[in-house]
Formats: structure tokens, sequence, C-alpha cells
């Protein structure tokens, strides 16, 4: 039989065991845009052969000229993307470690950060592990 406080000390062992294993992603419609954008940004600089200009309707244009004028423009903006991306991944991955998230929800942290940079980074920014009241709360 449960008794009030053993259901309260199994209350207190669930919320602990979901802060560890805490992971939240951005909204899909929000990840399907970033990841289109990455994508398209690659293609401009690396093959701007491929790109449907056309496609793109008032974009297209303005996306042919910046390769036509600007291709070498686009790779440093591509490579400071990444870039970006890897340090925010790196970030992302040690302050789950000080927030107390384990390995595999920390992995999953570190790899949404690389992908969605900071619309993923700030979820765990806004974590917090415990609040004075011991249960986890999210700011």
């Amino acid at each position: 039989m449960l008794t009030p406080n053993s259901l309260s000390i199994e209350i207190e062992r669930r919320e602990r065991m979901e802060s560890r294993q805490y992971i939240r992603r951005p909204h899909p419609v929000l990840m399907a845009v970033i990841l289109f954008l990455s994508i398209l940004e690659a293609m401009l600089a690396f093959t701007p052969e491929n790109v449907p200009y056309s496609s793109l309707g008032s974009f297209g244009p303005l996306f042919a000229r910046l390769v036509y004028y600007h291709s070498a423009f686009l790779q440093n903006i591509f490579f400071l993307a990444v870039t970006l991306n890897a340090v925010t991944g790196f970030a992302a991955y040690r302050l789950a470690r000080s927030r107390g998230i384990e390995n595999p929800a920390r992995f999953k942290w570190c790899l949404h950060c690389l992908l969605f940079g900071v619309f993923s980074l700030r979820y765990l920014i806004a974590f917090n592990r415990t609040s004075s009241t011991g249960s986890t709360e999210i700011v």
C-alpha cells in the first residue's frame, strides 16, 4: 500500500529521472524551415547549377545574382554558419552536463544544437534542473 510519504518519494524520483533525460525539440515547422534554408545555402555556395531558381519565386533572381557576383561570400557565410553551429553544439553539450542531464540526452542536445543552432539551445538555457521546491522547472 502506498502511503502519502512513499507516493511523494516516488514522484520525486520520477521527476529527477525526467530531468536527467530532459530533451526538448524546436517546433517542427521551424525545424523544417531551418533545414530547408541550410540545404539551400549549401546548394547556392557549392552547386549553384542545381538550384531551381524558377521555383524560388521572387527570390530566384536575387539568389542567381548573389551566386553570379558573390559566390565567395556565400561560401564564407556557409562556413561561418557551420562553425557557429558546431560551437553551439559543443556549448550545449557542456551546458547539459552542468545541468545534470545524462549522456544520451546530452548527445541529443549536442546534435540538435548542431543542426538547429540557438533555436534549440534556448530551451536548454531556459531549463533549470531543480527549483527551490525540488521539482523540475522550465523558466
